[in-house]
């Protein structure tokens, strides 16, 4: 019967706090900066869907699936294009100031799944096969919520690295503008 009244309790708890957070689903789109070490830095795009559950007055949390593009320019003189195409899930846990004040702060886990990878010159391209299909980083940055619309930018360090026995990570500067519907 103890347990019975705990797991009731729980339920309650689980239902009231659903009940109360607010869900707001949303589209966002953006630039990145991305690189690897100390190769130069290739400009590209992200893309795709975030949802925006408020835990209370202050704090929610906001999971998004991202079609990014990804990469990197290295050698010289002949240049290598290195493109990467990732299906990125970050889990964002979001701080924001006050409601007189739409500032906030991110910080959270990311996940990418390669969807492929390609290395381009100016007379071929070729796919890579070497690259790890799981990338695994970090993820801060800082939010403008102005209601409707989300302005963000954040910085981007991976962990794992996308080639095996090498010392090469994703590192990646997004700036993205996102509505919510």
């Amino acid at each position: 019967m103890r347990y019975f009244k705990i797991i009731l309790l729980l339920i309650t708890l689980m239902c009231t706090n659903r009940a109360i957070a607010e869900v707001r689903p949303g589209i966002k789109i953006g630039l990145n900066a991305s690189g690897v070490n100390s190769y130069d830095t290739k400009i590209s795009c992200h893309a795709g869907v975030f949802v925006n559950i408020d835990l209370n007055k202050s704090f929610r949390f906001s999971p998004e699936v991202l079609y990014s593009r990804e990469g990197f320019e290295a050698g010289y003189p002949d240049v290598n294009r290195i493109r990467l195409n990732y299906m990125r899930i970050p889990f964002m846990f979001q701080y924001i100031i006050s409601k007189d004040i739409p500032i906030g702060f991110e910080l959270g886990p990311q996940m990418g799944v390669l969807l492929n990878a390609c290395q381009k010159t100016d007379e071929s391209k070729t796919n890579l096969n070497n690259c790890r299909d799981f990338d695994c980083g970090l993820v801060a940055g800082l939010l403008v919520d102005l209601n409707k619309f989300i302005v963000q930018i954040r910085y981007c360090q991976g962990i794992t690295t996308i080639i095996p026995n090498t010392n090469y990570r994703n590192n990646n500067i997004q700036a993205s503008l996102g509505f919510r519907f």
